[in-house]
């Protein structure tokens, strides 16, 4: 009797809704249209990852960036394995409160993704946005979109009411919130002209607060699981899914509108790139404005007919394409991946669907060897360091944490051999601007370092805001040194334009002014210290408590109120 074709998928298993539609769900409808797999979920901190990794028909492994993990996929290439990666958000541009958005806004952790990308042998993506985006890294892409888990219940069409004592609402996580902030004043208007009407909301604690909306016609809904989240939707007669014009909600899925349409509730969409299938799908009407949404729902709110017309279209649309169980698009991709013979291998479960915990390792072996070289490095051993690191370089020839270890360890002891280093660094790993740097600190010659620091001022012109930020502390402070050696503030001041705040940049180039006898260049600059001096000490206790994204959130939410061009 054959072996079950085992599907190993590295994932992180909780109750959030990415978890369950791109994770969960899929691996159990897998296991129903395949019988005879062996389907496991397997926790991403298990230890059991890189020998079953090794041993599986098919590897997937879903949004990550262990250097392990890479060294999995080409060893399995050797072994005529293959292996997928799948990614669902644009984490080039997170949402300012989204709680990825901190580790998201590192370029080191996009190159991760990316080499990942470049290594597996396919692509599985959730929309046509995030298809677009990531064609740069991946040859291999497949859009994979979201799917109800079970067929949806069936459409009530008795529901609202006549007299307009309706439920219309939102629900979504604190990454959303920026999107519905913008609704604020539409859907104050609404309450307003139809006192019948109740907004329904699902979301943080904080949220009926920030909206400020009368109390007595909110119906408020703390954030929690799937089966909480659909329960609310039950409770609606119409649901808004708006979408700002971000890079990042550009890359979306079309999955508000599926679990809306699937509780027989109209919902009213933004003609964006995610619901762009949806729309042509149903023939419902979308919206291009903050005055168009306002219209559509009132439209909706006076006229029962239309409502449950277009919820019904959806409805069906959902019910006859968009349902899991129903599509074998997924089980069709991994079939094309197996290898023509299983590899050898005790599984300790058999077919079916299984999540599997395993021992927690959170730090794999790579991680663990870089924490000794590190403590190494620390402690001064740097012949010890340069020896152990000499063999994890072998082992690990796309880490480039592990090889600035390597550049600034030679530093301390042969500079030849680190500046030697360096330049094949920067070679390797040419979107780091780490080596670039060390490349700039470590040469003698004056011209090179200044040609160097003029390479850095170009890549900071084209990189991004986030990319900008994550190389400000170290480079303002080599910077710094730097202008106290050459004494050229001319130069310095184009560092000005991109770091316009750098207060400790601007002192130095105060103090540099003042000496090479421009008192004009010297005052504008301690003059700006000393307004924002004044300024800062004016306004620190109103500062202090208030939390820069959540500003950045209402931010956005506040430029989509604005009538658009």
């Amino acid at each position: 009797m054959p072996q079950p074709r085992t599907v190993l998928q590295i994932v992180t298993m909780n109750n959030e809704g990415d978890s369950a539609y791109r994770m969960r769900w899929p691996a159990q409808h897998l296991a129903q249209q395949r019988e005879d797999w062996r389907i496991i979920n397997l926790d991403t901190e298990a230890a059991e990852r890189y020998e079953w990794g090794l041993k599986a028909d098919l590897l997937v492994l879903y949004q990550q960036s262990d250097p392990d993990m890479l060294r999995l996929v080409r060893e399995r290439r050797k072994r005529g394995l293959q292996t997928l990666a799948e990614y669902n958000d644009n984490f080039y541009a997170p949402p300012a409160a989204s709680p990825a958005a901190s580790a998201w806004r590192s370029p080191m952790l996009w190159r991760a993704y990316e080499r990942l990308m470049h290594a597996a042998d396919g692509l599985i993506v959730t929309g046509p946005g995030l298809a677009e985006l990531l064609r740069p890294q991946a040859e291999n892409i497949t859009i994979v979109p979201n799917y109800l888990p079970a067929a949806p219940p069936a459409f009530k069409h008795n529901r609202g009411s006549e007299s307009g004592a309706l439920c219309f609402g939102w629900a979504g996580s604190i990454g959303h919130v920026a999107d519905i902030l913008s609704l604020k004043r539409i859907i104050e208007g609404v309450l307003n002209d139809f006192p019948d009407s109740t907004f329904c909301l699902m979301g943080n604690t904080s949220l009926p607060g920030e909206l400020g909306l009368p109390a007595a016609r909110v119906s408020f809904t703390p954030w929690g699981d799937m089966d909480a989240y659909y329960r609310f939707l039950d409770n609606l007669d119409i649901g808004l899914a708006p979408l700002l014009d971000t890079d990042y909600n550009r890359c979306r899925s079309d999955v508000k509108a599926l679990e809306l349409a699937g509780r027989s509730v109209t919902p009213i969409l933004p003609d964006s790139l995610p619901y762009r299938e949806f729309i042509n799908k149903t023939d419902i009407v979308p919206y291009s404005s903050p005055q168009e949404l306002d219209g559509l729902l009132r439209a909706y709110m006076r006229d029962a007919h239309k409502r449950r017309a277009d919820g019904s279209r959806c409805h069906a649309y959902v019910a006859g394409e968009r349902v899991g169980p129903l599509n074998t698009q997924r089980a069709q991709l991994y079939e094309r991946h197996f290898p023509q013979q299983s590899p050898e291998f005790d599984w300790p479960v058999g077919a079916g669907y299984h999540e599997v915990k395993g021992r927690s390792q959170p730090q794999g072996p790579h991680g663990q060897a870089m924490a000794r070289l590190n403590k190494l490095y620390a402690g001064r051993q740097f012949g010890a360091v340069l020896e152990q690191s000499a063999s994890q370089a072998e082992q690990y020839p796309d880490d480039p944490d592990l090889f600035l270890l390597q550049v600034r360890t030679l530093s301390k002891t042969a500079p030849a051999a680190a500046l030697e280093t360096v330049e094949q660094c920067i070679a390797q790993f040419p979107g780091d601007l780490r080596f670039v740097l060390s490349k700039a600190i470590l040469l003698n010659d004056p011209a090179g370092r200044r040609a160097c620091w003029e390479e850095l001022l170009g890549r900071l012109r084209a990189a991004g805001e986030h990319e900008r930020d994550f190389y400000r502390a170290m480079l303002l402070r080599n910077l710094i040194g730097y202008l106290k050696k050459c004494v050229d503030p001319d130069f310095a001041e184009q560092f000005v334009e991109l770091y316009p705040d750098a207060a400790d940049l601007r002192y130095q180039l105060w103090r540099q002014y003042e000496s090479v006898g421009n008192d004009a260049s010297a005052q504008r600059h301690c003059d700006w210290l000393l307004t924002m001096h004044r300024a800062l000490r004016h306004a620190a206790e109103t500062l202090k408590d208030l939390n820069p994204e959540y500003l950045m959130a209402w931010n956005e939410g506040l430029k989509g109120r604005l009538p658009q061009a």
